[in-house]
């Protein structure tokens, strides 16, 4: 069986994305798999919707193979602790982002481009900060082990045949001569992730130049990644990725079928359009059956995954993150058989921040601007201690899942903030609203150069 390496991340992205709740049932009897109903002759019918509402499809279960040891990409090999610890990443991210959203609103992350962005922002991190980080986004692997491994996927997603990717990054950084980028971190951002580095002055302008930075890498599928910049932004940080892909097998017409009924979660009933194909490859996982349909290339491959009936979609995503690390190889090792699958044409355009996700997952030191340690990142001009830290992680993301194949865009921002002082626990508040006396004092001595008091203003 073949088993090329889905890009795990972005995949299961995609494959979550349009789950619903009906589902082709999987009843072994013996060495045989019913994946429908009713029975009807074995014909083979031109119009594959009618053929699998009305067909019983038997198949021979086939044997298990093995999960392949080593995979290499680029000459980076991969073991499948290497691929579990991404997978358990990829996965943790996407379910404590659904568990924080309203369960009737879809859900779509990219956690290659994550993991991209917090990659770079990584390589400038020390101490405990980047320990919770190697953790939360590398599942467990070190840092310098997943710079070889998104190096490899960098390189890989860039020159794919069959399917278009763009992956992106660049660095944005304050011009303001307070702070500097440290060589060895530009080093790496550059070698590992192909980074761009733009000194710019924050203002409207550089908010319009990485607005459009992201859009043009994005194929303008994503538009405005930021509304606006903070005053205390010194470096963002910025992956972009698009994706573009035909499947390997055209639909035909007859397998082309509007006004379908669709359940959404809320029990409510859609009109959609349903695509109709007969697929090769399936797993099992959990309760739930997965299909695999291949782009054209074979490169990569949509992944669509249906909970059993009767098993609640969150339960099942709160299942699958408690298995993360197997996800990858049930994928990988998935098993042939004539699997007949319809599903709905789709688009979903999802934004979040993902600050309070990446805290749940234990990243909480990178930001807190008391703990957060960033020394590998950035130096002082004039060798003042500058607190830095993470402020914000948005991340946005569109797909559209058609007759033709698939388009899809990430974008993912970590905004670093520099803090002028530490901050402090208490807090004060002084309103000179009312008669005051005001000072000019020597710094050094504190003497009052000129002092005097404030009763009454003229207007």
């Amino acid at each position: 069986m073949k088993r090329r390496y889905v890009a795990l991340i972005l995949t299961l992205a995609i494959a979550l994305a349009g789950c619903g709740k009906e589902q082709a049932l999987v009843e072994p009897e013996e060495d045989v798999v019913e994946l429908t109903q009713e029975e009807n002759t074995e014909s083979e019918s031109t119009d594959l919707m009618e053929d699998i509402k009305s067909k019983t499809i038997k198949i021979k279960a086939p044997e298990k193979t093995s999960t392949q040891e080593v995979i290499s990409i680029n000459d980076v090999t991969m073991d499948n602790r290497v691929i579990g610890s991404f997978s358990d990443s990829s996965i943790s991210m996407f379910a404590e982002t659904a568990k924080k959203t309203n369960e009737n609103e879809n859900v779509l992350i990219a956690p290659t481009s994550l993991i991209m962005a917090l990659g770079m922002t990584e390589n400038g991190a020390d101490g405990e900060t980047l320990k919770q980080m190697e953790e939360a986004v590398n599942g467990g692997l070190s840092i310098e082990e997943a710079d070889q491994v998104l190096r490899a996927l960098y390189l890989k997603m860039n020159d794919s045949q069959g399917v278009e990717w763009n992956n992106a990054n660049s660095i944005w950084f304050k011009d303001d001569g307070v702070l500097e980028l440290k060589d060895d971190f530009v080093s790496k951002a550059a070698y590992y992730f192909g980074a761009e580095l733009f000194k710019a002055p924050f203002n409207g302008g550089t908010l319009k130049d990485i607005n459009k930075w992201v859009s043009d890498q994005t194929k303008e599928r994503i538009p405005d990644i930021l509304d606006s910049i903070s005053p205390d932004a010194c470096t963002y940080l910025i992956n972009a990725i698009s994706f573009d892909a035909k499947w390997a097998k055209e639909y035909e017409a007859s397998a082309i079928h509007e006004n379908e009924v669709f359940t959404n979660a809320d029990g409510s009933i859609s009109e959609v359009t349903m695509l109709s194909s007969k697929e090769d490859r399936y797993f099992e996982y959990g309760d739930a059956l997965g299909f695999i349909k291949p782009y054209e290339g074979n490169e990569y491959s949509f992944v669509g995954i249906l909970p059993n009936e009767g098993t609640d979609i969150a339960e099942y995503i709160s299942w699958l993150n408690e298995n993360s690390k197997g996800f990858a190889d049930a994928v990988r090792d998935s098993d042939y058989a004539d699997v007949f699958v319809t599903m709905p044409q789709f688009t979903v355009e999802y934004g979040t921040e993902m600050s309070n996700v990446l805290k749940e997952m234990g990243m909480t030191d990178a930001f807190d601007p008391g703990k957060a340690d960033f020394s590998n990142m950035i130096e002082t001009a004039n060798g003042a201690d500058y607190p830095i830290a993470i402020e914000r992680v948005i991340h946005k993301t569109f797909i559209n899942v058609d007759r033709n194949g698939t388009q899809a865009a990430a974008a993912t921002v970590v905004e670093m903030r520099c803090y002028a002082a530490a901050p402090m626990e208490k807090q004060l508040f002084i309103n000179l609203d009312r008669p005051f006396i005001y000072a000019i004092v020597d710094n050094e001595t504190g003497l009052p150069m000129f002092i005097g008091c404030v009763n009454i203003l003229n207007k």
